[in-house]
Order: C-alpha cells, then structure tokens, then sequence
C-alpha cells in the first residue's frame, strides 16, 4: 500500500500538436502506390487478353514455338518498367528535365518556402500565448489567415506535383515506348508479314494511355476537396454560433457586493431624511395654523367686550 506506480498523460496546448492524418509525403507515396496497384491491374488486364489473342493465332501454328521464351521477358520487364514508371516522382527522379518541368519545379520550391515561412510565423505567434497573456484580435486574425494560405498552397502543390510528375512520365513512357517499337518492328521485319496475326498492331497497345485513369483520379480528388472545404465550413458556422449564444457572464467578488451594499444604505439613509424634513415641515404648518386660530378667538373675544 502506497508504493503502487502512477501513469500521468500530459497534453500540451492543442495548436502546438502535429497535425492529425496523414501527411502530404505520406498522401504522395498513397498516391503512388494506387497508381501502382491500378497499373498492375491494368497490366495483368491486358497481358490476359494479350495471351488469350495469342492463344487464339497459335492454334494453328502449334509447330512454331521458338522465341516464347524471349517475349516472356520481355514481358517480366515491361511489367517492371510500368511499375517503376507508376511509383516516379519527380523529387526522386535523376534524368534530365525539360524547361517547361524545370519552370514547374522551381514554382513548387517557392511555394513550399511560403509555407514554411507561415508556418513558422505561426508558430512565433502561438508560443506569445498564455494563461496571463492571450493573444490579441489581430494575432488571432493572423493566425486565421495564415491557417487559410497554408491549406490552399498545400493545395496547389499537390496539383502541381500531380501535373508535373504525369508530364514526366509521359516523357519517360514516349521514350521507352519509341524504343519499344523499334525491337517490335526489328523482330516483326525477322518474323515475316505472318508475325503480324501473333503480335497484333503497335496500335493496340494503349497500355500508357492514362488519361482515363488521371481524370479519374483528379475528379475523386476534387470531390474529397468539396467534401472537406463543406466540413470545414459546417464547423466555422457551428464555432461562430456558440460564440454568439454565449454570452458573457459577470463574476460576483467581494468588492462589488461591498459596493452595492454601500449604495443601498447611502439611498436608504437619504429616503430616511427626506421623510424626516418632510413629516417636520407638515408639523409646523399645522402648529402655525393652530396659533392663527387662538389668534384670531382671542381677537374676537375683545372685540365682543
């Protein structure tokens, strides 16, 4: 008995807390790896009907087998390729840039400079808090402010990332899809005409066509955006509607009961003396009249003598 351990859980001030979620590196590497896994689908989609296209070419050449061995690796790293090409981001990215990405790039800096700089002003700000010393209006407004134009530079830079690592890999898969063509016209010139039938037509290989897949993305993007833009709202109105309900309320002490005490009896005290100057003068007019009439008795009563 008394010996037995303790846990105490502290909390500092809930501005000073890391912000609750998942981070923006954390929501790009989700990203990636959604992109990731739509890629393998959309690979693993294609590579089915791919060798089902095969499968139907080949029934009646079943003697010529040579070479399969060839396009399964080929196929292993074009797979591979695809998943690299899906997980790129430009932070990470060594090759050369155009200049249109590189003007991308270098606004993306400067925004996330931005956001360090608010973010750092309010964190000055909020250290100036305490018990005995609140911040003042325009402290808070800044805070306020800076709070609204870091979320929308957050915003802005997870667009322009978006935007800018789409046009780099559109540059990588032109590259490898030049390259790619050229093996499959080199091997199609070996094979004859009738490889035509087995490989199919340079065509029918949409495989980097994400166009579908981006607008996809960019719309559900925009719909959580609206969602979280409608939540933050909703929370400003129920905020503004409890301060407003809230009224303030006054604090009795000691001293103002002492000082309305003390007024009460000083008007008390000025009524009593007002009802005394009152009730006097009502005293001497009616002595003053009793007088007038012995006065006037004493008169007549000469007068009748």
């Amino acid at each position: 008995f008394g010996q037995s351990s303790r846990v105490f859980v502290v909390s500092g001030a809930a501005e000073l807390m890391p912000e609750e979620g998942l981070s923006r590196d954390e929501r790009r590497r989700l990203r990636a790896l959604e992109t990731m896994s739509e890629a393998e689908r959309t690979k693993e989609h294609e590579t089915r009907a791919e060798l089902e296209k095969r499968d139907d070419a080949t029934a009646g050449r079943r003697d010529v087998n040579w070479g399969m061995g060839d396009e399964d690796d080929e196929d292993a790293s074009e797979k591979e390729a695809a998943l690299r090409l899906a997980a790129l981001d430009w932070r990470d990215h060594a090759g050369a840039l155009t200049e249109k990405q590189e003007k991308q790039k270098e606004k993306i800096r400067r925004k996330e400079e931005k956001v360090r700089a608010l973010r750092l002003e309010s964190e000055r700000i909020s250290a100036k808090e305490s018990d005995s010393t609140p911040l003042t209006q325009g402290q808070r407004v800044t805070l306020a402010r800076n709070e609204s134009a870091v979320e929308k530079l957050e915003e802005e830079i997870e667009d322009a990332d978006e935007a800018l690592n789409e046009s780099i890999r559109a540059s990588v898969a032109g590259g490898a899809g030049a390259r790619g063509a050229k093996k499959k016209s080199r091997r199609r010139d070996a094979l004859g005409s009738d490889s035509e039938e087995l490989y199919g037509s340079d065509s029918d290989d949409d495989f980097y066509d994400r166009t579908a897949s981006a607008a996809e993305r960019r719309r559900k993007k925009a719909q959580k955006a609206q969602a979280a833009k409608a939540e933050k709202h909703k929370h400003a109105r129920d905020g503004s509607r409890k301060e407003a309900s809230a009224a303030p309320v006054a604090v009795e002490t000691a001293a103002t009961l002492w000082e309305k005490k003390r007024v009460a009896a000083a008007a008390l005290e000025a009524s009593r003396r007002a009802l005394a100057a009152c009730e006097a003068k009502a005293l001497g007019v009616a002595i003053s009249q009793e007088a007038s009439s012995s006065f006037l008795a004493e008169c007549e009563a000469m007068a009748l003598g």
